[in-house]
């Protein structure tokens, strides 16, 4: 992945004995879309603030291009854009007001507010309603206004709080259009949302923050990841023993009939490694498949514990 363009080193945040986060680490690859899942009130929105440097961990470090943000976050903090749940654009300025407004606040001069309002209008399709109020733009024009007035800067980071909550497929889908144009453009984007088909279709690599910590889930499109592995003697401690001692990532393990599933974002080091234990354990392989659980089933099994499920896509 290389080296991180912003990254949390065992972050953990406390209100008093209320944990929010624990022990919480992220590296953040340049110009990805990162994902992050999780249900309501689990500190999605707690994360992106520590994220932006608008609150400070409890323990542990943020760094930002290998330098502690804290440190740097007078220089970098024009690097960021943040998006919020609720709009932070004002409502009794026009589109093309608000755009000035926050390019003056990020301190750029006349001339490239001027182009960078030009670019962002055509970039959100709001050349047509630039002399609009905004409160009287339609909700999905309003989300749009307000990730351009958080990128009239050019930052190299883009957050983003729940962009197509309250909003109807049709907006949601052309939000995530102008999403994808943007990193395309060379912005780094991070969102939280509670809409996993969105977060599968556009995000890479995503993570769901359950019970104070942030649990990888590979990469978007389901990716095959789930191994599912029926031998011979049917004991499995050794095998996994074995696995964990190989320093692999293991994301979820569950032992369901006489079969052993495993979550992974390694699932080819995974199948070498089972077809080496059991030639020398004489251990026979009764069946062993490689399967694609939806971002939607792993979410389901980690917050619930569930078992695990997989549609089978072949056999190994």
């Amino acid at each position: 992945m290389g080296e991180a363009l912003l990254e949390l080193k065992q972050v953990s945040k406390r209100y008093g004995k209320n944990v929010v986060l624990d022990d919480v680490s992220l590296k953040v690859p340049d110009n990805a879309i990162v994902g992050v899942i999780g249900k309501s009130g689990c500190g999605k929105t707690t994360l992106l603030n520590i994220l932006v440097g608008f609150l400070n961990p409890t323990e542990g470090k943020v760094f930002y291009k290998g330098s502690e943000l804290r440190k740097i976050l007078k220089a970098a903090e024009y690097n960021f854009g943040f998006s919020s749940q609720d709009t932070s654009f004002y409502k009794k300025l026009n589109v093309k007001e608000n755009m000035v407004y926050f390019g003056r606040l990020y301190g750029l001069d006349k001339s490239t507010i001027r182009e960078r309002t030009k670019e962002l209008l055509k970039l959100f399709n709001l050349e047509e309603a630039k002399f609009t109020l905004g409160e009287e733009l339609s909700s999905g024009m309003q989300k749009r206004l307000d990730i351009a007035c958080a990128l009239i800067h050019k930052p190299e980071i883009l957050i983003l709080d729940e962009p197509t909550a309250d909003l109807d497929p049709i907006m949601r889908k052309e939000i995530l259009m102008q999403i994808k144009k943007v990193q395309e453009q060379g912005t780094t984007v991070i969102i939280t949302s509670h809409i996993l088909s969105e977060v599968e279709y556009l995000c890479d690599p995503v993570f769901i923050l359950h019970e104070n910590h942030l649990i990888p889930v590979g990469a978007k499109e389901g990716e095959q990841r789930i191994v599912s592995v029926e031998l011979a003697s049917h004991k499995y401690d050794p095998l996994l023993k074995l696995l964990k001692a190989k320093k692999l990532t293991l994301e979820g393990t569950q032992q369901r009939g006489n079969a052993l599933k495993i979550i992974t974002p390694q699932p080819e080091h995974v199948l070498h490694i089972v077809g080496e234990y059991a030639k020398k354990k004489k251990d026979h392989i009764i069946t062993i498949h490689l399967g694609k659980g939806s971002l939607a089933r792993i979410f389901e099994k980690i917050v619930k514990k569930e078992d695990f499920a997989e549609e089978h896509v072949g056999s190994v």
